[in-house]
């Protein structure tokens, strides 16, 4: 019991003292400024005006990095595709540039429609031939 009757005067003087703090507090002044501070502060403050951020010159700055990186890049597939080419097959230079594989006349005839009868695979006809 002695315990809780120390925890109340402790209580008791701690709230004494915030109300004499409280009251200090109020008794030292006012808490705003007088009157034109705001105009004084301003007339000394020289106009700066707010930072733009600019697009523009990002993204110019990244073109000029990335681009001649991009355009190396594109020339080192494009030698590595010639370098790659078959010798005996028909290609024109820009198809064997982009890796492209020759189209011929037997190869456009010789189409398989496997893509395009996953349907019936779906349907549970799995042992139909197209």
């Amino acid at each position: 019991m002695d315990g809780g009757m120390m925890d109340e005067r402790e209580s008791q003087q701690l709230t004494e003292s915030q109300r004499k703090l409280a009251a200090e507090l109020r008794a030292a002044g006012p808490t705003s400024f007088g009157p034109g501070f705001v105009e004084r502060v301003m007339a000394r403050v020289p106009e700066v005006p707010a930072p733009v951020i600019v697009l523009d010159s990002a993204l110019r700055r990244q073109f000029r990095r990335l681009v001649p990186l991009a355009a190396a890049v594109m020339v080192g597939l494009a030698a590595h595709n010639l370098i790659l080419s078959p010798a005996g097959m028909e290609q024109s230079t820009i198809e064997a540039a982009l890796g492209l594989e020759p189209v011929t006349l037997d190869g456009a005839y010789s189409f398989e429609p496997t893509l395009y009868t996953s349907s019936s695979t779906v349907s549970g006809d799995e042992g139909a031939q197209p």
